[in-house]
């Protein structure tokens, strides 16, 4: 009787514990049934941006934050990607994101950016479409954000530095004399096509000079380099003052160099024409050294 009780215990213990097996998912840490955690990702911006480049920062762009979340921390890092799916926007140029969102294992939650930057050259209105999620099987949720770009910012700044540093060694009475060809005192000069003073660029008494040019009208002007003071001017030296012009415009022109060879150690002050700059549009500039 006793062996019958102690059997028909066991039996009932078995049942009970299968049971329980079955009803048990196995979340978390369990590998015998994984259920999918579902994120809910949220944007303090909503998911349907529109922005204008004139209010995005000129260095650091305008960032949005991405926030994903879970109700239970599980017991593995949960990985959402953020990937380009559409628009006319260049990833490293127009924007960049943080690549993911990672919810750590055993948190709840995490985020994830995109950055948008003002470009100076010339487009339409720019577009952007991100997916954010993952593997369907690894967690439930997705989201697509779009983000739209208008009033296009164009940057209308033409760079110029004029450098005339080095070092010039003439036979004087007393022997060798070297002299600093930057003691010499050269400025950067914007004329109209006439010749009429439009502004000083570059006129700080520095060596090398360095300005910019903007906010102009369309048409031609004159780059002139003014050679305002030269103590070397008596000696008699006769040595070559090059000066060489750099300009460049971001987005627009790479740096390009000429040099301006007319100017020696004996030139008395005077002015001259070193190119023809043409404006178009009021950002593109051709220049033409002369």
């Amino acid at each position: 009787m006793k062996y019958k009780f102690l059997k028909a215990t066991f039996a009932i213990g078995a049942l009970a514990l299968m049971v329980a097996c079955d009803d048990d998912k196995y979340t978390g840490a369990s590998t015998l049934e994984y259920v999918a955690p579902t994120v809910t990702i949220t944007s303090a911006n909503g998911f349907d941006i529109t922005t204008s480049e004139n209010d995005i920062p000129e260095d650091d762009g305008l960032t949005y934050t991405i926030e994903a979340s879970i109700t239970e921390a599980v017991q593995a890092d949960l990985v959402l990607d953020i990937k380009q799916i559409g628009g006319t926007s260049v990833e490293h140029s127009d924007f960049e994101t943080s690549g993911y969102i990672l919810i750590p294992a055993g948190s709840t939650s995490g985020s994830g950016t995109v950055t948008v930057y003002k470009t100076g050259n010339a487009e339409p209105n720019e577009t952007l479409t991100l997916s954010i999620g993952a593997n369907e099987q690894n967690f439930k949720g997705s989201e697509t954000l779009k983000i739209s770009m208008s009033d296009d910012y164009i940057n209308d700044v033409l760079e110029v530095t004029a450098d005339w540093s080095g070092e010039f060694t003439y036979t004087a009475s007393v022997g060798q004399v070297t002299i600093d060809l930057c003691d010499i005192d050269i400025d950067v000069v914007l004329l109209t096509e006439t010749g009429g003073l439009v502004d000083y660029t570059a006129a700080t008494a520095s060596c090398p000079e360095s300005g910019t040019i903007s906010g102009l009208a369309d048409g031609k002007y004159l780059l002139a380099l003014d050679l305002y003071e030269n103590p070397f001017v008596d000696l008699n030296a006769n040595g070559p003052v090059p000066v060489t012009i750099t300009y460049s415009q971001e987005y627009n022109i790479e740096a390009t160099s000429f040099v301006y060879s007319g100017f020696t150690t004996d030139t008395a002050p005077t002015t001259i024409i070193a190119a023809e700059i043409e404006v178009v549009n009021g950002y593109v500039y051709t220049v033409n050294p002369l």
